[in-house]
């Protein structure tokens, strides 16, 4: 399997479980339960989940008073489309 195959494959998952994570955090935001942390949410948006992280923003509605998420989020989008571009270049 190449490279880019894999890593494809590790971003659709890593994308997937931030979406939920991002749900379940909308969830406990609404009903007063634990709440995800933007550590873990950072975290998986770093090892790949950040397409999950964009599209979880849009869908739940999630964290958009808080801009500070955003420029991480953004920014860590940015290295990974970086890492996208450089292995479909090659």
């Amino acid at each position: 399997m190449s490279w880019t195959r894999l890593y494809g494959w590790w971003t659709v998952v890593c994308s997937a479980l931030l979406f939920l994570l991002m749900g379940v955090d909308k969830h406990q935001a609404r009903t007063g339960g634990r709440r995800v942390s933007e550590t873990t949410l950072h975290g998986v948006e770093l090892l790949g989940g950040w397409a999950g992280g964009l599209l979880g923003s849009a869908a739940w509605a999630h964290k958009r008073r808080k801009p500070s998420y955003f420029l991480v989020l953004w920014a860590i989008s940015a290295l990974h489309v970086a890492l996208w571009l450089r292995l479909l270049l090659l």
